[in-house]
């Protein structure tokens, strides 16, 4: 996901130039960083990015390992719900079966290794169970700015290590909350997620009926093409199909919904991780 708006990073970011694109870290942009973290996992043909159609042209620079088709553009950003459900119509399209693995394109990792060993866990967990997976990174002080999730029973069987159903999720607590939640075990929520593709849109049309519609006219509407496709109908139609769509994050819309359905699962990773908020995050 690199729909970012560049207004965490100002004086340094700008609408052209969002955080996924700074090199703030490193000599390379964060999404280029992503991107090279994943590729080992899942190749350039499987790897996908979905944009705001006026960055699509930059990213595409950035990141020429990638297939041109395989850069998804929103006509406007509405959040994570249409923007993983669009990438969702495509890996449907592209394999029915298709296991999906969602990423912020501006995370910063530690331990690559460790990272990797732990979405291929998640994916196995994934394509096992047919419940949603996220990512919970084990705290290490009382961050406010985080989602948390409390863990409920752990996974037995052929599970691994580490995972556990749902209980619920906590959304940007206060500091005594916070350090109350950590006490009791719960995670951070890294906004990492995996499952299948077809299991995320079946969910999506019993939660979130109006994102569902849309998403079912552009899939009808694409006729088997791919959503990179530019003709100028199936841009016009992506526009009308979004303007109707709510602005609503995945978590809100989906996951705490399925989660009190016990269909959400979280697999505790530590591989040295933050999302780089703010100046201050640096």
């Amino acid at each position: 996901m690199a729909g970012g708006k560049g207004t965490r990073f100002w004086p340094l970011s700008r609408s052209q130039r969002p955080k996924q694109l700074l090199k703030i870290l490193s000599p390379k942009t964060l999404i280029r960083e992503t991107a090279e973290r994943v590729l080992p996992l899942s190749g350039p043909k499987q790897t996908l990015v979905v944009t705001v159609a006026e960055q699509l042209r930059r990213l595409a620079r950035e990141l020429p390992m990638l297939p041109r088709r395989n850069f998804l553009a929103e006509p406007q950003g509405r959040n994570t719900a249409p923007c993983i459900g669009l990438a969702a119509l495509e890996v449907v399209a592209r394999d029915p079966e298709g296991i999906m693995l969602v990423l912020p394109a501006d995370h910063w990792v530690a331990d690559v290794v460790a990272f990797r060993r732990s979405l291929k866990a998640a994916a196995e967990l994934a394509s096992a169970s047919d419940d949603l997976v996220t990512i919970g990174i084990q705290p290490n002080y009382p961050e406010t700015g985080y989602g948390y999730i409390m863990k409920g029973k752990p996974l037995g069987g052929t599970a691994p290590a580490g995972a556990y159903q749902v209980k619920q999720f906590k959304e940007k607590p206060s500091e005594t909350m916070a350090r109350q939640l950590i006490r009791r075990g719960s995670l951070w929520n890294s906004g990492i997620f995996v499952w299948r593709a077809s299991t995320l849109l079946e969910l999506m049309h019993r939660y979130q009926p109006a994102i569902a519609r849309g998403l079912s006219k552009i899939s009808q509407g694409a006729k088997g093409n791919s959503l990179a496709d530019s003709n100028s109908r199936l841009r016009g139609l992506l526009a009308r199909e979004y303007n109707k769509m709510p602005n609503l994050s995945i978590d809100h819309a989906v996951l705490e919904k399925a989660g009190s359905e016990g269909k959400v699962l979280t697999l505790k990773a530590s591989f040295g991780w933050s999302d780089i908020g703010s100046w201050a995050a640096v």
